[in-house]
């Protein structure tokens, strides 16, 4: 249809509320990666919604001192026990530190 931007039907969201509406939509994102990712996923729409409220999701984006999710324990999945919100540059610390040594070679 010519005038309507792609994507854009709102009266077929299942949250009308935009700012509901905008949270699903990276939900399913997030879980999609997830799974893409082979990482484990058990947080309900739910949960998600608890997680990242209205503070929280004003201060979400790809800044260092914006705010993502992380798992605390990395070979669990994502559940509502196992992730927090951290500001970006920490988590890019962690998973640096995390990879040292990891691209060297294997010694024979």
């Amino acid at each position: 249809m010519a005038g309507r931007p792609k994507g854009s039907a709102p009266y077929a969201w299942k949250f009308k509320d935009p700012f509901d509406h905008e949270r699903h939509v990276a939900y399913g994102k997030a879980k999609a990666q997830a799974d893409f990712r082979g990482e484990g996923w058990e947080l309900t729409l739910d949960e998600w919604f608890q997680i990242w409220d209205r503070e929280s999701w004003s201060r979400r984006g790809r800044g260092s001192l914006d705010l993502c999710m992380v798992r605390i324990d990395r070979e669990r999945p994502f559940s509502f026990f196992n992730v927090k919100l951290v500001e970006r540059f920490w988590q890019i610390a962690r998973d640096k530190k995390s990879h040292i040594g990891n691209d060297r070679e294997r010694p024979i």
